[in-house]
């Protein structure tokens, strides 16, 4: 029933129409009751059996066959194949991009980003942060990530929510409001929570992998680079007056919130071993210890060779 109505909230954004579709848009998929027909110059491609899309002439890999009387070019291999497509068939979950709202002024920028075979995940940038979703106590505003959630529902994209507290981007109410440990316990709660529960049920994952649809749920960067490349905790407002349970209090507000989200902490540089990850190691196992272990993010713009990987086990081998 859930899977359901999650397809249905999808499908309810795709407009309808008797016609051909668009550039970009949806023409296929399990359920779809639209146009299966491009208009010039785009070809009705599977991105997975509940959403195929008008792409390109030439870009895409598999075309639908509505009639049956569609041929489907020769295979060339995988270059062509795209990103997205590329890393299911390694068996990764996704490839995605970030985004930010003024570049969705751009038509031929969303027009790449809302291409399926690159990008199945898209991330927003800054409009889920604190200084743009409360910037004044209590006053929330969720238009920018609502922007960026409604062009991944048109897309069938996966959203990773992005973040809920970072020593960076704080309206000053927060960072030099001179508050005690109890109000901003409770000011860290209350945005935690009702920015998690904002997107409940809305940052939806449908990947899908070997002919099956599987649904994930919601992920969520909560707390976002806390530390220091020398592992120490990093200076900023949250630590210096509530020391280092405010990762447990924003992990805790954000499971009230959404139950089921898969919860991280971010931080770059522990891709390897070192001080810093051996920080981010003993972090993970004290909220193991408490029974609140998120999941680790790594933040690197490096290659992701067999060397980093081998570390990467090493981490999470030490909190396994």
């Amino acid at each position: 029933m859930k899977l359901v109505i999650c397809l249905a909230s999808l499908l309810a954004l795709v407009p309808l129409t008797t016609a051909q579709s668009g550039a970009w848009g949806q023409c296929g998929g399990i359920g779809w009751t639209g146009p299966t027909t491009c208009v010039a110059g785009y070809t009705c491609t599977v991105g997975n059996p509940y959403y195929s899309q008008c792409l390109p002439n030439g870009t895409g890999t598999t075309p639908t066959s509505p009639t049956g009387t569609t041929t489907s070019p020769a295979s060339t291999g995988t270059s062509n194949a795209g990103l997205s497509a590329v890393a299911l068939a390694a068996g990764k979950k996704y490839f995605g991009s970030a985004t930010d709202n003024p570049e969705l002024t751009d038509t031929a920028y969303v027009a790449g980003l809302s291409n399926v075979k690159d990008f199945n995940q898209i991330t927003p940038g800054n409009s889920m942060k604190w200084d743009a979703t409360e910037p004044s106590r209590g006053t929330f505003t969720f238009s920018g990530g609502d922007a960026v959630v409604a062009l991944a529902k048109k897309n069938g994209q996966l959203v990773r929510g992005h973040n809920c507290v970072w020593y960076n981007q704080l309206p000053s109410w927060v960072s030099s409001g001179g508050f005690n440990n109890a109000t901003l316990t409770s000011i860290l709660q209350n945005h935690c929570g009702t920015l998690v529960g904002h997107y409940k049920g809305q940052i939806i994952f449908l990947l899908w992998q070997v002919s099956d649809l599987l649904p994930s749920s919601d992920s969520w960067d909560v707390v976002n680079e806390p530390f220091n490349d020398d592992g120490t905790w990093r200076s900023m407002v949250f630590y210096n007056t509530m020391g280092t349970s405010y990762v447990s209090v924003a992990l805790q507000a954000a499971r009230a919130a959404d139950p089921a989200a898969k919860l991280y902490i971010n931080d770059y540089n522990i891709e390897g071993t070192g001080a810093k990850s051996t920080a981010m190691v003993n972090l993970v196992k004290s909220l193991k210890a408490a029974e609140r272990l998120p999941c680790i993010g790594s933040l690197t713009d490096q290659t992701t060779d067999r060397t980093i990987v081998s570390s990467l086990h090493v981490v999470g081998d030490s909190v396994s």
